[in-house]
């Protein structure tokens, strides 16, 4: 269950509806709904000085039981402190917002880099392909040449092997064999 989706349950339990919820926090009309990954560290200082029988602890974490079982109602006032275990799971749920910022931007990054050179692929695929296209295109235009009869051109029997039977499939390496 995400942390909006525990918020949400929260106020369900409590009667609350979610705009009172904001107002009382103030935030926008519409923060619940936006709430993505993790409430920000203030708005979590400020829930839980609106609403001190939530546990913030279950609410970021999930871990342990929704409500506080021995609530001291504190009056909210900028003097008031958080329970280390509060601190701590806001600095881990920022440590991993920060980590998810990282990485959604290398795999934004990769994904770019995968798309150009995909497309430089293709292009030297093409350009490949059109070059072994031309050079059989030029084989097969010198051997017309050679068959002519009002022509005496030299043989493609000294073409290096390897050239001449990998670009043209019709070319016959059993007299170069023996």
């Amino acid at each position: 269950m995400s942390v909006k989706e525990r918020l949400i349950e929260f106020l369900r339990s409590q009667g609350i509806s979610q705009r009172t919820f904001e107002q009382t926090i103030g935030v926008s009309n519409g923060y619940v709904n936006t709430i993505r990954m993790s409430i920000q560290p203030d708005k979590v200082r400020r829930i839980a000085q609106n609403f001190p029988s939530l546990n913030t602890g279950w609410l970021l974490t999930g871990e342990g039981a929704m409500l506080k079982d021995d609530v001291e109602m504190i009056e909210p006032s900028p003097d008031n402190e958080f329970p280390d275990a509060v601190l701590k799971a806001i600095s881990a749920v920022e440590k991993i917002a920060n980590s998810n910022q990282i990485l959604s931007e290398s795999n934004r990054i990769l994904a770019e880099s995968t798309h150009e050179l995909t497309l430089t692929n293709k292009i030297l695929a093409t350009s490949n392909t059109d070059l072994v296209q031309k050079f059989a295109g030029l084989l097969d235009e010198l051997r017309e040449l050679r068959e002519s009869p009002e022509r005496n051109y030299p043989s493609l029997d000294n073409l290096p092997l390897r050239v001449a039977s990998d670009v043209d499939p019709h070319y016959d390496d059993t007299k170069e064999r023996g």
